[in-house]
């Protein structure tokens, strides 16, 4: 598949795009912490054609749980946590929000798009650490189709 960034946005040439809008950063959210399991929970989300633009935490790390699964093809959320990426978002989360981690509550969602790839890759493309992409609310993850 033939990717190409131009001025920040991702561009396949799937008939659907998900692209990241950069704006004022800086500006930070958070994460509730569940009391019971000091844990922040989350799980797969759809991910579809939109137009939808997201830059709440909890729906961008809602959208990494998600591209992780599907990228190494995890049908558990046990083989999710197993992954590298999902430990490196493990750790992220953990020392931001002062909790045990992640916990995801479900795998049945889906990203519809060619362009499910690594967190690494993600974030270079992007220019950004996942720190930034998770709660940094001047970067915004934009989902839209060539409709």
């Amino acid at each position: 598949m033939k990717r190409q960034v131009r001025r920040n946005v991702f561009e396949t040439n799937s008939s659907s795009m998900h692209s990241l809008s950069i704006a004022k950063r800086g500006v930070t959210e958070y994460l509730h912490v569940d009391e019971c399991t000091n844990k922040v929970v989350t799980e797969f989300g759809e991910f579809g054609w939109g137009y939808d633009e997201y830059n709440d935490p909890e729906t961008k790390l809602s959208y990494l749980v998600t591209m992780i699964g599907e990228s190494h093809n995890c049908y558990s959320i046990e083989e999710i946590y197993e992954t590298n990426d999902f430990k490196k978002i493990d750790d992220v989360v953990s020392a931001r929000c002062e909790c045990d981690g992640i916990e995801i509550k479900n795998v049945d969602g889906y990203i519809d798009h060619q362009s499910i790839d690594t967190i690494d890759n993600l974030m270079k493309e992007y220019n950004c650490t996942i720190e930034e992409f998770i709660f940094d609310k001047g970067i915004t993850l934009v989902i839209d189709n060539d409709n």
